[in-house]
């Protein structure tokens, strides 16, 4: 059942009658999911009918205000937001494409500090019964909206953001959706929209660290490499990705572009040096994931 199915039905004189008076259709929604004996999720979510509007044509319309706070084993996609590298265990946001509702959320993972899970899951319940209606995300969820709106006007360091620093690169072992070892092949240079030049590299899978379950040991596969994707190198260059090397990646994989585009799309800090110390540094992070690690999705 959706909030659609709870709206008022009628024409419109009696659904403006019914908001006019207080009513609004409204869902909450709770739950956990227990793997092998241990809670390792839960979810919370309110939506509520916020009151109709007319449109340009005349017609009613209606928006949706939702508030929702859950776990989660990723905190995808993995990018410099909502204050990741203050606190790598949750963030707190807006969606992109939310059509026809007004959402504020808190995600965070089974390692969050339970003082922070407590805080960020506070709701505002007034909102299924009190007269005037709830009118924005700081209604809906107060808390988790104030930090929000904190962390937007503070945003990250542009120190943070350029570095790809080896905290970074562990939170990320664990929000990217795949991890390899690779063997560098060769290197050439292609010619993109608008004279933009980037580099392509073949590269041999060696072993896979997290998922990647398309690719087989042995197999190659061509991989772009732009500015902003190498980490932990001593310029975090493309031209550091060099035949010969061994690299950690961390990407995501789809044919974005057609059947013919890449497979493998790398992830910001996504090509990292193999090291022991990198090595160590990324599979802290997949031990987190715990749908990588728990339901044994990953390949040793």
């Amino acid at each position: 059942m959706t909030l659609a199915d709870l709206a008022p039905l009628g024409p419109d004189w009696l659904r403006w009658s019914i908001a006019t008076l207080g009513g609004r259709a409204a869902l909450v929604f709770a739950g956990f999911e227990v793997i092998e004996g241990v809670v390792w999720e839960k979810h919370f979510s309110l939506a509520v009918q916020m009151p109709p509007f007319r449109g340009p044509d005349g017609g009613l319309f209606s928006t949706t205000l939702l508030g929702v706070a859950e776990s989660r084993s990723q905190l995808y996609p993995p990018t410099f937001r909502g204050g990741i590298l203050r606190h790598p265990n949750y963030v707190v946001g807006k969606p992109g494409g939310c059509e026809g509702c007004v959402e504020i959320y808190a995600y965070f993972t089974p390692y969050a500090d339970p003082r922070d899970v407590e805080r960020l899951m506070q709701f505002n319940l007034d909102c299924l019964t009190r007269w005037a209606a709830c009118l924005d995300e700081s209604d809906v969820m107060p808390v988790a909206w104030r930090q929000y709106s904190d962390e937007k006007s503070e945003g990250e360091t542009a120190s943070a953001i350029r570095g790809c620093s080896p905290r970074f690169v562990e939170i990320l072992g664990r929000d990217t959706q795949n991890a390899a070892i690779v063997d560098v092949i060769a290197n050439r240079i292609e010619d993109g929209v608008g004279g933009e030049r980037y580099q392509v590299s073949t590269v041999r899978l060696s072993q896979r660290l997290k998922r990647a379950d398309f690719w087989n040991p042995g197999e190659t596969e061509q991989v772009r490499v732009f500015e902003g994707v190498v980490a932990l190198t001593s310029s975090n260059l493309p031209s550091e990705v060099r035949p010969g090397a061994k690299y950690i990646l961390l990407f995501a994989e789809g044919h974005w572009g057609g059947q013919n585009g890449p497979r493998i799309w790398l992830d910001q800090c996504g090509a990292i040096p193999l090291t022991k110390e990198n090595l160590a540094l990324v599979k802290r992070g997949v031990d987190q994931d715990f749908r990588a690690s728990v339901l044994k999705q990953d390949h040793p």
